[in-house]
């Protein structure tokens, strides 16, 4: 038989529960705002401000972003000895790790089209055969900001690595293979970089004009000695 201090009982015991589900869900739904905003490029920060700007390539995920431009910085500061011994200067001062291209499985959106499609254009571009359908690939997104001649500062360390690499190893570690489909990511490049890392025209379409952009990207005023144009 119920009291009427059972009652009310059962009534506290309930109201804590129904409290405890609708804490939990808003401070869910706060979480998933604050991953979001977290996770803002320079393009979603353009729009939040209002600018009109051309629209850049989409972010890559961030699951392995950091990893793997670390990874990609450590295998470039290897090819340095090689890189100085070949042209007598020294490239370390490009070898950032937020400088480094992304690389990315598939593309960040929720349309299996688009993430089929792209996983076809991978294997393609990978050149697998039959039996490697399954295997991983990779997608590399050079930074949109980057100069032709910073581009070809590392795609040389990258040649001087792979050679490197050539040579036999007691235990060769099979490795996921990276391909270019001519993408780019639009992230603002961090600290301060050299005038001759930074593509001119991306500079003129993107930040030239916009103070918040100018103030926030930092830029030495001279390029290093052996780069830019200070030859």
């Amino acid at each position: 038989m119920n009291t009427p201090n059972s009652s009310r009982g059962y009534f506290v015991v309930w109201s804590h529960l129904v409290f405890h589900y609708l804490h939990s869900g808003f401070c869910c739904q706060a979480s998933k705002f604050r991953t979001k905003l977290e996770g803002t490029t320079l393009e979603s920060r353009r729009s939040a401000a209002s600018l009109e700007l051309p629209l850049l390539s989409p972010p890559p995920t961030k699951s392995t972003a950091v990893h793997n431009r670390s990874f990609l910085k450590s295998n470039r500061l290897k090819a340095i000895p090689e890189y100085k011994k070949k042209y007598k200067v020294d490239p370390v001062c490009v070898l950032e790790s937020d400088w480094m291209s992304d690389t990315i499985s598939a593309p960040d959106t929720d349309d299996e089209e688009k993430k089929t499609a792209h996983r076809r254009r991978l294997v393609q571009a990978a050149r697998l055969n039959p039996s490697q359908q399954d295997d991983p690939v990779w997608e590399r997104l050079h930074p949109a900001f980057q100069s032709t001649e910073l581009s070809d500062i590392k795609d040389e360390l990258d040649t001087i690595r792979a050679a490197a690499k050539k040579k036999p190893k007691k235990r060769p570690r099979p490795s996921v293979p990276r391909v270019d489909l001519g993408q780019t990511h639009d992230h603002l490049p961090t600290g301060t970089v050299w005038p001759f890392m930074v593509s001119q025209d991306w500079y003129d379409t993107n930040i030239d004009g916009h103070e918040d952009l100018e103030d926030e990207m930092r830029m030495y005023e001279t390029d290093p000695v052996g780069f830019g144009t200070n030859l």
